[in-house]
């Protein structure tokens, strides 16, 4: 568990370094020394059940009232919207007149996630019609930029409650987070409150929100706003890079899919396992050859989308790439999507920010094997031909080995 020195932390952990559990276990620390309340923030909901289950199983099955968990989207509506919407300096547009308009309590009703259409061009960043339908609900990708707006109009009210309320934050799954999500997030990394931010940029799979606010730090580059805050003195930048859920020879294979110097990815030295498992590691197979291996092994098998076909039989669970975030299992067979044949074939970099997070997220779910299905794999540069060994079988296959240069 890494350990805040200054007010705003933010973490960039390995996939299976254990985050949910290091968010809980300060919050816990936190609320024994605070009278006030400590907020934990996901970007969605499954995520908030996550750091739910996790604080439970640290606090014998018990929530502790002044824990709050919500949501990124219900912590800027319920924290800044409907407090201080009313402070809300806008204008209303009736056909080509603009008139003031102070929005009533309670006018904003929730957010529109039912609505995927933005409201008509005619409306602009003054008008309320551009944040608000007519049924009282906020536009999803425009919820933070009136959120900020809120604290912007009322001269700092917003972030001055919250101050009352909360004597700790801490933000799960930071990068996912985008547009003016970011800008709100900086507004209270310049609140009096110790913030903690926790994700992997390598596993921006989501967004908040598709605004074009801020849209050069999208997906993994997200990375790249917090360097910018923490050179303005805002926050600090750490790397976790040890993982507790795979072993060193997928750490070795992930560590090629972005190259990065500054997080690669190692074996908890504390977590390592006493007995040596049969088969581990990355390998290729031909689909032919599955059938028998998913009988012995039952693997979860990962595809891109559910139009991906799994080209041979099999009884196991499927799950997409993108939904099998967050979670761990024992072995998994990868069906690679058409653009990251040539990485795994030729050592080609993915040039899809979006495919290559979708890939490693795939690629850190198992502990101990990684199969991807091929046609009519061969040898390559990084892949070598061996056999795999079960009951009385043997299935031609190619196992990955460490490079000796960086690709």
């Amino acid at each position: 568990m890494w350990v805040i020195e200054m007010n705003n932390q933010v973490v960039f952990a390995a996939a299976g370094h254990g985050k949910t559990y290091s968010l809980c276990s300060q919050a816990k620390t936190a609320i024994d020394n605070t009278n006030k309340h400590v907020l934990l923030i996901s970007y969605t909901n499954e995520g908030v059940r996550s750091l739910e289950n996790e604080y439970r199983k640290q606090n014998g099955g018990v929530l502790d009232a002044r824990v709050i968990f919500k949501s990124w989207y219900s912590t800027l509506l319920s924290e800044f919207i409907k407090p201080y919407q009313c402070s809300l300096k806008l204008k209303e547009k009736r056909y080509k007149q603009e008139f003031p308009v102070t929005l009533p309590e309670n006018f904003v009703n929730s957010i529109a996630f039912y609505d995927t259409e933005a409201p008509p061009k005619w409306y602009n960043q003054t008008h309320v019609q551009y944040y608000v339908n007519k049924r009282g609900d906020v536009v999803p990708d425009r919820t933070s930029h009136l959120a900020w707006l809120c604290n912007e109009h009322s001269s700092g009210k917003v972030i001055r409650r919250i101050q009352e309320i909360y004597s700790h934050i801490f933000i799960d799954e930071l990068q996912d987070y985008a547009g003016w999500d970011l800008e709100v997030i900086t507004l209270l990394f310049k609140s009096k409150i110790p913030i903690t931010c926790v994700g992997d940029y390598k596993q921006a799979t989501y967004r908040t929100n598709n605004s074009l606010k801020n849209k050069q730090y999208r997906d993994e580059k997200v990375r790249a706003y917090f360097l910018m805050l923490e050179a303005q003195g805002l926050c600090v930048t750490s790397y976790a890079n040890t993982t507790r859920r795979f072993n060193q020879e997928i750490c070795d294979f992930i560590n090629t899919i972005h190259g990065d110097a500054d997080s690669m990815v190692e074996p908890d030295p504390n977590n390592q396992q006493e007995m040596p498992v049969e088969n581990s590691g990355v390998y290729m197979m031909n689909v032919d050859s599955l059938r028998e291996y998913c009988e012995y092994y039952h693997p979860i098998i990962l595809r891109y989308d559910k139009k991906a076909k799994v080209g041979f039989q099999h009884d196991c669970d499927v799950f997409n790439y993108g939904g099998s975030k967050g979670a761990t299992y024992e072995r998994v067979v990868i069906i690679p999507v058409s653009t990251t044949l040539p990485f795994i074939e030729r050592q080609v970099k993915i040039t899809s920010n979006q495919t290559r997070a979708k890939f490693y997220v795939a690629c850190t779910r198992a502990k101990h094997s990684v199969v991807f299905a091929m046609e009519n794999p061969c040898e390559n540069g990084v892949f070598k031909a061996t056999d795999i060994h079960f009951s009385d079988k043997s299935i031609p296959a190619y196992k990955f080995s460490k490079p000796d240069s960086d690709i």
